[in-house]
């Protein structure tokens, strides 16, 4: 993403506004806000709506949820599972989730829109695993998976 910016700004003779990562996060004033309850993960099992996940399965992340659950830790995902809770059902916005984000010890799941708020300048620290076959995501050390049979 660097390159892309480096290139139209570039193209358009301004200067480049995103010179390093961090510069790529998420950093409205929202996100700063808010008291969230704490989770061990967060497992973002929304339904990709443009093609970031052909294999998409949803019995894939319930059986995370069973994992995790099983390992004695505390989840929410972004649908409903019948597992755990889910942002879903607790009314929860995209901003709410990348405020839940900075509670969470780590995130997993599909490269789609609930996923990109938890890219903020304050939630830096969890672990990122994300499913994408658009595109590796070298952001905040976040590992990339093309299909969800690589895990």
């Amino acid at each position: 993403h660097l390159d892309w910016f480096s290139y139209f700004s570039n193209l358009l003779e301004v200067m480049n506004p995103i010179q390093t990562p961090h510069d790529l996060l998420f950093d409205y004033p929202a996100l700063s806000k808010g008291k969230y309850p704490s989770y061990d993960v967060l497992i973002v099992n929304s339904v990709p709506m443009s093609g970031q996940l052909p294999d998409y399965n949803p019995w894939f992340f319930e059986r995370l949820v069973k994992e995790y659950k099983d390992q004695g830790l505390s989840v929410i995902t972004t649908l409903p599972t019948g597992l755990c809770e889910s942002t879903l059902q607790l009314g929860m916005s995209v901003t709410d989730i990348g405020c839940l984000a900075k509670s969470v010890n780590r995130i997993q799941g599909v490269d789609t829109g609930p996923m990109w708020t938890t890219y903020n300048v304050w939630s830096t620290t969890p672990t990122r695993i994300v499913y994408s076959a658009a595109h590796a995501i070298n952001l905040l050390n976040t590992i990339t998976y093309s299909t969800l049979g690589n895990t």
